[in-house]
């Protein structure tokens, strides 16, 4: 990047890195800090609406999140059951593949693999950055810019800032935005499971499982919610 950047962009999952990608393709320099040392290693969200699939095709990125992607088959959207072969309590169905109002389906694409696409994307940009091992320590609003502070007391000013640090945004605490709703919902662990030929080369050990399914919420007081594709 030649110059200083218009926006500073916290946080590098998807939300992170499709602004970025939006914002460079638009002739907006601008630059991501995230504190983690790379992308994401664990799948997380796996749920890919129409409407996303509709993004990632106008950026001509369809393809490339499609080949990264789990097939439906006969699946469920979730499952609820007592335990991975227990007694099932009921499903929740995915929408109908198809509509005549989009030429995009929606898809079940691991995380991992959406930063990836995103991430090669942003990088080829000329007007967009990624720093890694940079954590926002601090930002401090002014009148013309927003000065951020990073790891190694790096100093930042930019026009705009973007917080994409997730639901637990640092940012918003520092900023005291205050949301909405239940707040946090407790622990969750998350555990991933397919057939060896559709996860393997992602780094995912596969386990046999007599149901296909998407995720599974289990009553347990130790764990509560399982995904698996």
């Amino acid at each position: 990047m030649s110059s200083d950047p218009a926006v500073g962009i916290v946080g590098d999952g998807p939300c992170g890195l499709m602004t970025a990608l939006l914002l460079a393709r638009a002739g907006v320099r601008c630059v991501v800090f995230e504190k983690k040392p790379g992308i994401s290693t664990h799948p997380k969200a796996m749920g890919v609406s129409r409407r996303t699939s509709e993004i990632y095709r106008q950026l001509g990125l369809i393809d490339r999140i499609t080949e990264g992607s789990l097939s439906r088959g006969d699946r469920s959207l979730a499952i609820w059951s007592r335990t991975l072969v227990g007694e099932e309590l009921g499903r929740v169905p995915y929408t109908e593949e198809f509509s005549e109002l989009t030429p995009c389906t929606g898809l079940h694409c691991p995380q991992t693999w959406t930063e990836k696409v995103l991430f090669d994307a942003v990088t080829a940009e000329s007007d967009a950055e990624v720093r890694f091992n940079c954590e926002v320590l601090n930002i401090a609003p002014g009148d013309e810019s927003v000065r951020l502070t990073v790891s190694e007391e790096q100093v930042f000013d930019v026009p705009w800032v973007v917080a994409a640090d997730g639901a637990s945004s640092g940012i918003r605490h520092q900023l005291e935005v205050e949301t909405d709703g239940p707040g946090d919902m407790g622990p969750f662990s998350m555990s991933c499971f397919g057939r060896t030929t559709e996860l393997a080369w992602k780094g995912v050990v596969p386990f046999f499982i007599p149901r296909s399914r998407t995720i599974i919420w289990s009553f347990s007081s130790q764990s509560m919610g399982l995904i698996s594709g």
